[in-house]
């Protein structure tokens, strides 16, 4: 099985939303909103344990996630990511995963938001 399918078989349903300008307030100050982009997405996610390096250094906790995600995703950097059962993500980290010299899925770190916003 190519690991595109193993994303799109075994992986749950996210919404990805970017921050995007709005307009400006009565000071002419930029105001901006979080727009989903439209379709969803597939990714396998996994919450960090205590035993992760990240977890270990104080960078993330066990209420964070690393992700999956296919190829051809929208995400980048400082997206959220909204679970189907509320959770909300930052995205704090995107690296491709490289084979043959071609990129065949990205590796995310997601860090755990306070609340839907």
């Amino acid at each position: 099985m190519t690991r595109d399918f193993m994303i799109k078989l075994h992986g749950e349903t996210v919404t990805i939303r970017r921050r995007t300008l709005t307009g400006t307030d009565d000071y002419k100050k930029p105001g901006y909103s979080w727009a989903s982009l439209g379709d969803t997405e597939k990714a396998v996610l996994q919450h960090l344990t205590m035993e992760d390096t990240l977890v270990e250094r104080g960078e993330f906790t066990v209420e964070d996630m690393r992700g999956w995600f296919l190829r051809t995703t929208a995400l980048l950097i400082d997206d959220r990511v909204l679970r189907a059962g509320g959770d909300l993500f930052e995205v704090k980290s995107k690296d491709p995963m490289m084979e043959r010299n071609a990129v065949f899925q990205y590796e995310v770190l997601l860090k755990k938001m306070a609340a839907v916003t």
